[in-house]
């Protein structure tokens, strides 16, 4: 058994393995399906990769219809991310008088990291002052974006640490001081950053980006607001603050962890193995 992790390149790979070896091949599809990702040519690979694969796994209701949109002949099956709860972990609090905002925004515009610092303006207008914004951003696949000019556009860099690069132990101590984790993206096929996030027992506030939805509840662990509604955003962050949320860290991690842990993920996997090697049917009824 082949199984390859996006459809480009690991998927054609994968495709051509198996006709060579006479194996059979799985997909768990990550990406987004954008036209100016991905040559022609490239696109109609993938596209055969996906549908000659045993098993095309999604990691989300958002992902899967993605890949139907596309007019790809497959049924996908949502599986999730694994999200390592021994590495993801609650911490001690400590007292500290700063609200400590933190978020993930990697150098693509599908972050939309302008509605980010749009929000942090509307923090200071509504009156909340006291409040650091931690922002960690390494770039994408060489890309750069000047998010610092961002912030100084909108007057609020002097309340922005920016942190281009961190060892992932370093990205957890961030995850556990923080008081809330911020997404402000246009489209998550998952939202890998924000599980973690909820994983470390974190309230979060994010836009309504596809992947999130399988996993954050609105007014429960969490806020959902609009794509690139920077004042809803602002808004949300407030009611994190004011404590509007009664969930415990507990809770808000137990959650994640029962979806998305190590035991769960493996199950969820097995179980897609084992379907395909004794020619069972794994239900796609998820999408």
């Amino acid at each position: 058994l082949i199984h390859a992790h996006c459809a480009v390149y690991g998927g054609i790979i994968a495709q051509y393995i198996s006709g060579k070896l006479n194996i059979p091949y799985i997909i768990t599809e990550h990406q987004h399906f954008i036209f100016d990702y991905f040559s022609d040519h490239t696109f109609r690979l993938s596209k055969a990769a996906l549908e000659g694969a045993a098993k095309v796994l999604s990691v989300s209701r958002f992902q899967s219809r993605m890949i139907l949109m596309n007019g790809v002949a497959c049924d996908p099956v949502v599986i999730g991310n694994f999200v390592d709860e021994a590495i993801f972990r609650p911490g001690t609090d400590k007292p500290n008088n700063i609200f400590r905002i933190l978020t993930i925004g990697f150098h693509t515009h599908l972050k939309d990291m302008k509605t980010f610092f749009r929000s942090l303006g509307v923090l200071n207008k509504l009156g909340l002052k006291n409040f650091q914004a931690v922002i960690i951003s390494p770039k994408y696949n060489g890309a750069y974006i000047d998010y610092k000019q961002y912030a100084k556009d909108l007057g609020v860099q002097h309340q922005c640490l920016f942190i281009e690069e961190l060892e992932r132990e370093k990205i957890v101590e961030l995850f556990q001081e923080c008081d809330v984790f911020v997404s402000t993206a246009i489209a998550e096929t998952f939202g890998v950053s924000v599980a973690e996030a909820l994983m470390c027992g974190k309230p979060v506030v994010v836009t309504d980006s596809g992947g999130i939805n399988d996993f954050v509840t609105d007014g429960i662990n969490g806020f959902i607001a609009d794509v690139r509604d920077h004042k809803s955003i602002a808004r949300n962050i407030l009611r994190v603050h004011g404590g509007e949320l009664t969930q415990t860290h507990h809770d808000i991690r137990a959650a994640v962890v029962e979806k998305y842990g190590r035991e769960a993920f493996l199950n969820k996997l097995s179980e897609a193995y084992y379907s395909l090697l004794t020619k069972k049917t794994l239900t796609a009824n998820t999408v």
